[in-house]
């Protein structure tokens, strides 16, 4: 069985081509709790720290989270996110919870797979 050990996510060296996934750790938690998307645009950032999101990326995003059409977009995604949560977690606050979102941001942390070149279809 592989043990992982999760905690402050690396910060890997990418090259140009290379995509930053936990900008895609960003939106789901914004997505999926209310209570760390308010902190995150009234900038208290610790808990995000925490989950392993890295600074440079909270500071360079927060003004688009704060653009009133992102926020309305994520009220209604967060009603959608907390309502099939209740629906198939049996999780009525808090889905997910802070340790399954730090995993997620570890996990993205550590995918490197390069971003196709403009008009190419890798599939």
């Amino acid at each position: 069985m592989l043990e992982l050990k999760f905690g402050e996510a690396p910060q890997p060296m990418r090259d140009p081509t290379n995509r930053d996934y936990r900008m895609l750790a960003l939106v789901l938690i914004c997505a999926a709790r209310a209570d760390l998307f308010a902190e995150y645009v009234n900038g208290k950032d610790d808990r995000l720290h925490a989950l392993g999101l890295p600074t440079n990326l909270l500071n360079d995003s927060r003004y688009l989270f704060k653009l009133p059409e992102t926020q309305q977009a994520a009220r209604q995604f967060q009603l959608v996110t907390q309502t099939l949560a209740e629906l198939y977690d049996y999780c009525s606050s808090h889905c997910p919870n802070d340790p399954v979102l730090e995993q997620i941001v570890w996990f993205t942390a550590h995918l490197h797979t390069p971003v196709p070149a403009a008009g190419k279809d890798y599939r």
